[in-house]
């Protein structure tokens, strides 16, 4: 969303709202293209990581179905001691962090898919 920027005489406004005077008119034109540069710059960012996380979710999604295919689950043991990668009711490996626990499971999954 970019905000209307404007100029009168030596004044710099964003919207109604007074931003900062400048002693000749070439300064408050060049503080007035930094504000529109600041907020095209982020509204460019806030675009970018609305996509990443779209991206994200769209991965994620495909992964459960992927994982619900081929029947392979991640499984937290108990008292805190890690994290077993199970396909079919059978414990494929075990791992100290779900980090691992997922790479694991991806493995499996292009495994299953190159096979």
């Amino acid at each position: 969303m970019v905000c209307d920027i404007w100029i009168k005489g030596t004044a710099v406004y964003r919207g109604a709202s007074l931003v900062s005077k400048h002693g000749s008119r070439e300064a408050a034109e060049a503080k007035a293209r930094l504000l529109l540069a600041r907020q095209i710059e982020a509204g460019v960012v806030a675009e970018a990581r609305r996509y990443e996380a779209d991206i994200a979710a769209r991965l994620e999604a495909r992964k459960a179905a992927l994982m619900a295919r081929y029947d392979i689950r991640i499984v937290e043991m108990l008292l805190g001691r890690g994290f077993r990668v199970m396909r079919g009711g059978r414990a494929i490996a075990r791992y100290k962090d779900r980090a691992s626990a997922e790479r694991a499971a991806g493995r499996l999954i292009l495994a299953q898919i190159g096979d």
